[in-house]
């Protein structure tokens, strides 16, 4: 009968640094869905695409078109996602009518869900379920996924799709229904973000590749790629070209590669840590016994890396380099799982994460949690705005808080920042919108200008459009950080609005 192994003092170490780790990732995880609460409770739009997003929901639940093809006359709005979000969200629409709760608390379980899948990632390529663990839960700590998620938009959704797709294709490919699932992930994955095509797609059919599985990846790519292209002439006959114009077209209009340096050194700068540990992992690894990990992590990387570029598209933010978060934390979990066998590296390498999870949490804290409580603080002035919009007796031209309106069952009339782009590409011309300001037949405008950043008009708004604006109209209040604006008196001292 053998006898138990006498703990040794490297047992003990590793316990207490797994319970460092452990403890700072509970903390990192119970702030989130702390805040993601109090979100999910908070009535009004926290972000400025939140709006069109309920927008989109609304007309779907009303039978109608998101994606008309002309674009040219009023009301000027894009859809540049796909639909499958905005799906998901109508028959919460039907039933309990326009609200930001039901698209926030799909993205807070979609952020759940992609840490999942990254563990279940992480496992299946290691057998290493602490480091998987680590790995997984990590996505979480970071502020991109911490703050993104926590809005009614598409790209969590679309994050957790694929990642769950990746997971079927490490598990379950050797199966029949494997790689049609997979597929099936994919596509969906696709067509709630269609920046989505890339990365996930690329690493599941290259990872096959390599382990000699050419039959899968062929049915996998052939899956994926006649799958979604089948849906994309579909919408785009239904829409009369409505789709390709707001999805392509009108999506990747302005493209700058300045946010995506931004976006990287961004990420380097606050991750160093664990992404040099895993660079070290990718060339070391190479000199001892080969891990299975290790073409998957490297292709994924790459992949989502190139993907990283999407941030530099109009009104991308941390958004833009999910996938290469989500990289980077698959790259922790392998590196980690690697050093499993001596206990000392692996004390060393959860105390490098011990530290990196404080750097995050700061990160998080300082720069992207003040965003939405300073937001969330304004509620009582935000209540008044909706009720100067909901009086109102005409169409409002709105920018940061334009998702007021579908609130209240009004239309969003313009989307200010994406008519900007189209029009410096040639794609829209404001003279029409000018034209009406002009006549001074908007009774409200809503312009965001947040202390120290006057810029956000001038992104937002044409020109000519801000000139007409200022030329017709005058300040009249300032609420919740939004400078309202009427229309100027007449000789007579009345308001000289064409709604009257």
């Amino acid at each position: 009968m053998s006898r138990l192994r006498q703990p040794t003092l490297s047992d003990f170490v590793l316990l207490i640094a797994l319970m460092f780790v452990a403890f700072a990732l509970a903390q990192a995880l119970v702030e989130h869905l702390t805040l993601a609460g109090e979100v999910i409770r908070y009535p009004y739009p926290l972000e400025y695409g939140e709006g069109p997003i309920l927008d989109q929901a609304v007309r779907l639940a009303r039978g109608e078109s998101i994606y008309p093809a002309n674009l040219s006359s009023a009301p000027y709005r894009v859809t540049n996602d796909p639909p499958l979000f905005h799906l998901l969200q109508a028959p919460f629409v039907a039933s309990s009518g326009p609200a930001y709760w039901y698209g926030r608390a799909i993205s807070l379980a979609a952020a759940l869900a992609a840490a999942a899948c990254l563990v279940v990632i992480a496992q299946s390529l290691t057998g290493d379920w602490m480091a998987s663990l680590v790995g997984g839960f990590l996505l979480l700590a970071f502020p991109h996924v911490a703050f993104w998620s926590l809005f009614n938009r598409a790209d969590t959704l679309a994050l957790a799709l694929s990642l769950a797709a990746l997971s079927v294709i490490v598990r379950w490919s050797g199966r029949r229904f494997g790689v049609a699932l997979a597929a099936v992930l994919f596509i969906l994955a696709i067509y709630t973000r269609l920046d989505f095509a890339l990365a996930g797609p690329a690493t599941a059919v290259a990872w096959l590749m390599f382990q000699k599985r050419r039959t899968q990846a062929l049915a996998l790519l052939a899956g994926v790629g006649g799958g979604a292209l089948a849906i994309f002439l579909a919408l785009n006959l239904v829409t009369s070209g409505g789709f390709f114009m707001h999805t392509v077209v009108a999506g990747s209009s302005g493209f700058s590669l300045f946010p995506v340096v931004g976006q990287f050194v961004n990420l380097f700068v606050h991750a160093a840590f664990v992404i040099i540990g895993g660079i070290l992992f990718l060339v070391l690894e190479r000199t001892t016994e080969p891990t299975r990990s290790w073409h998957f992590a490297l292709i994924y990387v790459v992949c989502s890396a190139l993907a990283g570029l999407k941030a530099g598209l109009p009104g991308a933010d941390v958004n833009g380099v999910y996938e290469l978060v989500a990289a980077v934390c698959l790259l922790t979990a392998s590196a980690m799982a690697w050093m499993g066998g001596n206990p000392w590296f692996r004390i060393g390498a959860l105390a490098v994460v011990a530290l990196q999870l404080t750097d995050l949490r700061d990160w998080t804290r300082d720069n992207y949690t003040p965003i939405v409580a300073t937001k969330m603080q304004l509620q009582r002035e935000v209540t008044q705005l909706a009720g100067m919009m909901q009086q109102a007796g005409g169409d409002v031209l709105a920018d940061e808080f334009n998702g007021l309106l579908p609130l209240n069952g009004r239309r969003i009339y313009i989307q200010p920042a994406e008519f900007a782009q189209l029009q410096q590409a040639g794609l829209w011309n404001d003279a029409q919108l000018v034209e009406s300001i002009s006549r001074r037949a908007f009774p409200i405008i809503a312009l965001y200008e947040p202390i120290g950043q006057p810029a956000q008009i001038v992104r937002r708004w044409t020109p000519r459009v801000r000139q007409a604006i200022y030329a017709n109209y005058e300040q009249t209040d300032r609420l919740a950080e939004t400078l309202i604006y009427t229309p100027k008196r007449g000789a007579d001292g009345s308001r000289s609005s064409a709604t009257k």
